[in-house]
């Protein structure tokens, strides 16, 4: 049997939307199980120096949303 996926994820985040449904055919796949692992995405901020996007640059917000449709269209 397959190594067990450890999934951190958070629920405010577009790219976990974006990406749930790859790493679930991924996993099947290799018949590999998932272990949820839900956190915070707060706390990561403080810890790392990090600011949500609203408080960022109004250049990082519009680029932001140019990445996203890049990672949707692929």
């Amino acid at each position: 049997m397959a190594e067990t996926i450890d999934y951190f994820f958070t629920s405010i985040s577009p790219f976990v939307y974006l990406g749930h449904r790859k790493l679930m055919e991924i996993a099947a796949r290799h018949g590999a199980p998932l272990r949820f692992r839900p956190f915070i995405l707060g706390g990561v901020w403080e810890n790392s120096g990090s600011v949500p996007l609203p408080q960022r640059s109004a250049t990082r917000q519009r680029y932001r949303l140019v990445e996203l449709q890049r990672i949707a269209e692929y």
